[in-house]
Order: C-alpha cells, then sequence, then structure tokens
C-alpha cells in the first residue's frame, strides 16, 4: 500500500520583510476586506510585499463529506479579488488530511515563518491553524517575539449586530436574503456558470430563459429574484427563477435548475457560454400555479416589479 503524501513546504523567491495573513477568504467579504486592506497599507509602510496564504479546498469538505460548505465564489474569483485589492502574493494551499494533521508550531514554520520571512502578520478575528485549530493569534506572538515578526489582530466587522462571516453570509443567501448578503459582501452574491439547452418551455409560453449549470456554490432560496446578467463584457436586466418549476414538474422527480429571463433582449444566443448572474433582490417564493396561463400572468407582474427595482438608482 503506498503511503499518503507529505504536504510540501512553501517554496517562496520573494525577500523577507513582508506583511502576511492566512485564512480561507471565501466570499471576500466586508470583513476580510477589511483585514486585506490593513495588510496592504502595513506592507507599503514597511516597504515590503504583502502576502495571503489561503486553503483550497475548503476544510470542511476535506475533512467531512464532500460539499459540505458550499462555495461563495469560485477560488479563482478569491485570487482575483485578492490581487485586485492591492495583494503581491496569493499562496494557494492545499488542503489535505495530512496537512489537518501538522501541529500548529510546524505548520506555522513551514508555511508561513520560513518561506516569507515576514516583518508582519495580521491574524484576523477568526485565524486558525494547525492540528485541531490549535494555531492562533497568541500562539503566532509566542513565534513572533522568537523569530522577529510583529501580531497585529484585526478585529471582527460587524453588521446588524452580528459578525460578519463566510458561515453566516451562507445562510443569507440559502433563505434568499440576497440584499442583506449584499450589505455584507459590499456587492451583489452572485452565480457563474455556464448556459446549457433547457426543455424550451419559456420559449413556448413568450418568456425565453437561459438555463445556467450550478456547481459547488451556495444554493440561493427557491424563488425569484431581480438579478443582472454578465455576459463577454456585457451586462443585462433579469429575470431569475431559481427551483423545481412545479406548474409543469413533479417537484419529487425534478432537478433544481436557474433559469434567467433577460427584460428587452430578443435574438441573443448565450448556449455554452459563461455567464455571472448576481441576484439583487428576492421578489418572491417559487409557487404553483394552474396553468401555463396563470404562470405567465405572474410573470408579467414579477418582470414589472424586477424593472422597478433594476432601474431605481
Amino acid at each position: 500500500m503506498s503511503q499518503p503524501e507529505k504536504p510540501q513546504p512553501v517554496r517562496s523567491t520573494l525577500s523577507g520583510g513582508g506583511v502576511l495573513t492566512l485564512g480561507n477568504f471565501d466570499g471576500f467579504h466586508r470583513g476580510h476586506q477589511t483585514v486585506i486592506q490593513k495588510v496592504v497599507e502595513l506592507a507599503s509602510s514597511v516597504d515590503g510585499p504583502s502576502i495571503v496564504l489561503t486553503l483550497f479546498p475548503h476544510p470542511g469538505n476535506v475533512l467531512r463529506k464532500p460539499g459540505t460548505v458550499p462555495l461563495l465564489m469560485p477560488l479563482e474569483e478569491r485570487i482575483r479579488r485578492l490581487k485586485g485589492a492591492g495583494v503581491d502574493h496569493v499562496e494557494v494551499i492545499p488542503f489535505t488530511r495530512d496537512l489537518a494533521r501538522i501541529d500548529a508550531t510546524d505548520f506555522a514554520q513551514q508555511f508561513m515563518i520560513q518561506p516569507f520571512q515576514p516583518s508582519v502578520v495580521v491574524a484576523g478575528p477568526d485565524t486558525r491553524f494547525g492540528r485541531d485549530r490549535h494555531g492562533d493569534a497568541e500562539l503566532l506572538r509566542e513565534l513572533g517575539t522568537f523569530h522577529g515578526f510583529k501580531v497585529i489582530c484585526a478585529d471582527a466587522l460587524m453588521g446588524d449586530q452580528q459578525k460578519i462571516s463566510s458561515s453566516t453570509l451562507r445562510l443569507l443567501v440559502s433563505k434568499g436574503m440576497v440584499e442583506k448578503a449584499a450589505d455584507w459582501l459590499g456587492r451583489p452574491f452572485s452565480i457563474k456558470g455556464v448556459v446549457l439547452p433547457g426543455d424550451g418551455r419559456g420559449r413556448t409560453i413568450g418568456v425565453p430563459t437561459a438555463n445556467v449549470l450550478i456547481e459547488d456554490y451556495v444554493e440561493p432560496a427557491s424563488g425569484v429574484y431581480a438579478v443582472r446578467l454578465e455576459v463577454a463584457e456585457q451586462e443585462y436586466a433579469g429575470v431569475a427563477n431559481y427551483g423545481k418549476r412545479p406548474t409543469f414538474i413533479d417537484v419529487d422527480k425534478a432537478t433544481t435548475v436557474l433559469e434567467v429571463h433577460l427584460l428587452d433582449v430578443e435574438g441573443i444566443d448565450l448556449y455554452e457560454q459563461e455567464v455571472n448572474v448576481r441576484f439583487i433582490a428576492h421578489l418572491r417564493p417559487e409557487m404553483r400555479f394552474d396553468g401555463g396561463q396563470a404562470l405567465v400572468e405572474q410573470i408579467k407582474t414579477d418582470i414589472v416589479q424586477a424593472r422597478a427595482i433594476l432601474e431605481a438608482p
């Protein structure tokens, strides 16, 4: 039987003396943004690189069943936003069960101190690392005394008297509370996916839709939303339904589908293109109607409501 592959220490070509932080940063919400802003500002003040270590896959999806922790954004988008916020170097550490067994002090030595030789480490409010998550800001301070780096703690950011966190954001999205999620994220919650052919029923009732494949994301609550769809650097207003289409399909046999109807757009071919759907507002729960005509009348009402929201200043 082959032995499990040991986690490989990070090898960095960066000069020492930078500012480093460690975290998952899924969603890159306003709390994350506050931590990263501090890292970037401190790096500028010490004339060193700003460094972010992030774990992927999410530890919960490795130590528990895959999919236990659905993502707020894909890894590529996380990296893009971190660099867009001014981070010089993003190091992705592959998270495995073997990595989870490493003692906290050894983890800090192998992945933080030896490769990067930071002058400052910024600890976020949820910074934990090493076996059983024993590593924390206090341990970093002890290591900093010996290795010559400072530790600065970033306080949690509050929203509606709650700590802004990725876990609570996942809950907000799953309940359809996309407006509050947008406030915490600093932007609307969005899902990227490829448009796949559907059954064409929307076109037959005069409301053509694009069916967007969702993979590994937090699932929004079933229902109807005012959305904006971005594709090929173009943006369109729309109404989306996320659900099982109970008017036409037996929900016990149906799969959940994200369908987007674009407003004031005709003839656009989105098949096999990657689109980004931004959820602006939740309009109503999904419901079953007595036939297609009743559904069409409700969709007309949804469109009026969505248009008013999307056209508001």
